[in-house]
């Protein structure tokens, strides 16, 4: 017998029905090993070896996948990813297989599903050791620094080794709102008319401040009055605009966000049962071009359409550290073009349809028209005025995908209603202002981030991974730090608390920091680099930030262990308390002690009014 053994209970008919008679398909139902709750379960440098155990819910899975797999011939099918390849270790470890066959299917499609299983493989210990990297380093951040943090804040907060970071971002983007200072300024638009209809030109600079906003309001009424601009430079030409890539898991996230309001989480989630269901590739992907095999049914889709596609296969520039084996996201059959069970599943996957299907469409082309034309009113000082007019003259892509995932970043008045009719020129024509007007405004503070232009922003910076983004984003909500409102990230105090703890104590707090650990493990995957090496590095950085962080720290009195404040409000009394207690559990250590005005531990009299077990307030004198 044949046992394929896969993550999802939700693949297993589909795959029974493909691969027939002679074959046992099972799922682990995700990670069956992980580290241990409660401490940080990793060994002494410079092994830094993981001591993992079968995680609870897991041993009847086990048990039963022993019992199968006893003179059976072994494959794992587990997801195409470093997340995935780490499973078929653990199972591999746990079963005590000595040469499992490693499949790799990106798509459950009969061809591609027995064609994988055709031509098994080994387990890629490169990718193992990335992602063991990567829940190792976590660890480490999670329980070395987390209680320190609680120490100092007297709080229930959390470090996060990617977490803090976007937290942080939010955090900054927060306050530089709230210390934003509008500046008023004045946008002069000259109006005309010609033989196309109406046009009108926007005041770019004057003199040497061609770049810079009018903000004198007297200035700006004299230039509204001018009676005429003479061209300095008339240009038009046709303009290709290329479609943009096919989805992949961030890009997925993004537009799930904007165009369906869905959380990066959400999205995950209904990509997860399209591709069970046998809708779409693999959808934790950060390539974001076809396969050599896709192109020619995009171009069969596209012609049942009346669409056209370009000649040979149009590619997309890929991040560096791109797994080339896994294409974007696309659907399985190209020619279904609604595929789901739900609306928000057939929402999505037409998205991935679109976007799939437009990538290699003919680009659109626009005819664009530009005239800069100058004035004298400020004496010897001239100021020009440009305007642009730009007419679309064959659709191309956009004939079929409508908007992508920047179309948050886009202001409702970026593109006025009614067309700029740009009369055609040359340089020394004369165009005579029928009128001018001044609008008054005012410059904008940044916006805030929403969970697609933050997920863009930490994939600019390296931080994280796309198969990470809708953790994080789930993290750094539940745990409070920040609040969503319309769809935008707002920083609470916890969070501001948190940063303003972390940040310049901690390297992992920093981006530039960890986008290099990225890289580092993206090197660990390529075989570049160690396992130990990597998790040296963070490990040495952090013991000597902790020393720093912890000296001076308050120590208690009787055993020598830092002490923890505690704050909150009794849930009996309603009355709110602030002491601090001793750390050291192993011993029980009773020692507490109550705050200062300024946060310290009041040593002077060790006497505390804290909650009790039963939320009431209790006093003792030691």
């Amino acid at each position: 017998m044949k046992l394929l053994i896969i993550e999802s209970p939700g693949k297993a008919k589909k795959l029974r029905a493909i691969l027939g008679d002679g074959w046992r398909v099972e799922a682990s139902v995700g990670h069956v090993r992980d580290l241990p709750d409660g401490g940080l379960h990793v060994g002494e440098p410079p092994e830094f070896k993981p001591h993992y155990q079968v995680k609870v819910d897991r041993r009847e899975t086990v048990n039963r996948l022993r019992t199968i797999a006893a003179g059976a011939d072994v494959y794992l099918g587990t997801d195409p990813d470093r997340e995935g390849e780490a499973i078929a270790w653990h199972i591999a470890d746990c079963l005590k297989l000595r040469s499992p066959k490693r499949v790799r299917f990106s798509e459950i499609t009969e061809k591609a599903v027995k064609a994988a299983v055709a031509a098994p493989a080994s387990l890629n210990v490169g990718l193992v050791g990335a992602q063991e990297a990567r829940r190792v380093l976590d660890r480490m951040v999670g329980f070395k620094v987390s209680p320190a943090l609680q120490r100092r804040t007297g709080m229930r907060v959390s470090a996060g080794r990617v977490q803090t970071p976007a937290v942080r971002l939010v955090v900054q983007r927060e306050r530089e709102i709230r210390g934003f200072v509008p500046q008023p300024y004045y946008v002069v638009r000259l109006h005309g008319t010609g033989g196309e209809g109406d046009w009108w030109l926007d005041l770019v600079g004057d003199g040497e401040d061609r770049d810079e906003l009018l903000l004198d309001r007297a200035v700006a009424d004299r230039l509204a009055v001018t009676e005429g601009v003479a061209v300095q430079a008339f240009k038009e030409k046709i303009e290709a605009e290329n479609p943009p890539a096919p989805l992949v898991t961030s890009t997925l996230q993004q537009l799930a966000s904007v165009k369906l309001g869905l959380s990066a989480k959400a999205a995950m989630d209904l990509a997860q049962k399209l591709y069970e269901g046998g809708h779409i590739t693999y959808h934790r992907t950060d390539n974001p071009n076809l396969s050599e095999d896709s192109f020619p049914l995009a171009v069969a889709t596209a012609a049942a359409l009346n669409l056209k596609t370009v000649p040979s296969l149009r590619l997309f520039q890929a991040p560096a550290a791109a797994q080339a084996g896994h294409p974007a996201i696309t659907p399985t059959r190209w020619d279904v073009r609604d595929a789901g069970e739900g609306d928000e599943q057939r929402a999505l996957y037409r998205l991935i349809w679109e976007r799939a299907v437009g990538c290699q469409l003919l680009a659109a082309q626009y005819r664009v028209r530009r005239i800069e034309a100058g004035a004298s009113d400020l004496g010897e000082r001239g100021v020009m005025f440009a305007g642009v007019r730009r007419e679309l003259v064959e659709p191309g892509w956009r004939a079929l995908v409508k908007g992508d995932e920047r179309d948050e970043d886009k202001e409702e008045d970026d593109a006025p209603a009614a067309v700029n009719c740009l009369p055609k020129c040359q340089s020394g024509d004369w165009l005579r202002v029928v009128r001018g007007e001044v609008v008054p405004s005012r410059t904008r503070a940044p916006k805030r981030y929403t969970d697609a232009s933050l997920i863009r922003r930490l994939e600019r910076d390296g931080v994280g991974r796309p198969s990470t983004y809708a953790a994080i984003m789930e993290t750094i909500k539940t745990r409070e730090y920040v609040a969503t409102k319309k769809r935008q990230l707002f920083a609470t105090e916890l969070g501001e608390l948190v940063v303003d703890h972390l940040a310049g104590a901690f390297a992992f707090a920093d981006l530039s920091f960890t986008s290099s650990i990225e890289a580092m493990l993206d090197a660990i995957a390529a075989g570049a680099q160690s396992y130990k090496s990597v998790v040296g590095v963070l490990w040495e950085r952090l013991e000597e930030e902790l020393y720093s962080f912890t000296a001076g720290e308050p120590c208690c009195a009787r055993c020598g262990a830092p002490l923890r404040r505690l704050t909150g409000v009794s849930k009996k009394s309603k009355k709110p308390y602030d002491f601090w207690k001793c750390s050291n559990r192993e011993s029980d250590c009773p020692e507490t002690f109550n705050s200062t005005k300024d946060g310290e531990p009041d040593f002077s009299g060790r006497r505390v009014n804290a909650p009790s077990k039963d939320g009431a307030s209790t006093e003792r004198r030691a």
